[in-house]
């Protein structure tokens, strides 16, 4: 299942979608002895697009029982909320490893999340970019500005905040080797999460 990019003015997304799927076809051709690729579902440039050059979706979640998809957002109020510790996932994208991909959902466990363990730290002119304003922190840090969600900025400081106050020493041991982990229970209210470790 592929999902993402819409018809943006400088055809970036579908210079994406031509990468993805050429690497996709790549590694088909080279492993089809050991591996099988089936697209199921490729909802990107001008198929995920309104018509306004703005997405129609901005990501995709699976059931990891079913396989049923489903569209999902990173903002609250849309699709699905955020789930646990929004700012400290999100926190990744700023940690600059990016060694491996990470999973936070476990098949063998449904309804776990799984929070591995990363080093973050604030990074030298993290204040300077909290002062920033809307219009200049869009234009900084998204790759599509004209197009985010209005809590965008909101949720940028918020992550940016985390990383300043927080130290991943505390959440995942000095060594680095404690994962967090949540379990999700359906209440009547929704979805809720607890951390069992």
């Amino acid at each position: 299942h592929i999902m993402g990019g819409f018809d943006d003015v400088d055809n970036s997304s579908r210079q994406i979608t031509h990468f993805l799927i050429d690497f996709f076809a790549q590694i088909a051709e080279e492993e089809f002895e050991s591996i099988t690729i089936t697209l199921k579902t490729c909802a990107v440039s001008c198929m995920n697009d309104d018509g306004m050059r703005c997405p129609l979706g901005r990501g995709m979640g699976i059931l990891c029982d079913s396989g049923k998809i489903f569209p999902v957002m990173a903002s609250t109020g849309h699709y699905l909320p955020m789930g646990p510790e929004f700012a400290l996932r999100s926190s990744r994208l700023w940690a600059g490893s990016r060694e491996n991909l990470s999973h936070i959902h476990s098949s063998s466990s449904p309804g776990i999340l799984s929070i591995e363990p990363f080093k973050f730290s604030p990074f030298e002119q993290l204040d300077l970019v909290l002062q920033l304003s809307d219009r200049v922190l869009l234009e900084c840090v998204s790759t599509s500005p004209d197009v985010e969600e209005d809590d965008f900025c909101e949720n940028i400081r918020k992550v940016l905040c985390f990383i300043k106050k927080n130290s991943w020493r505390e959440l995942f041991g000095p060594r680095c080797d404690q994962p967090i982990l949540y379990e999700s229970f359906t209440t009547k209210s929704g979805k809720i999460w607890q951390q069992i470790k």
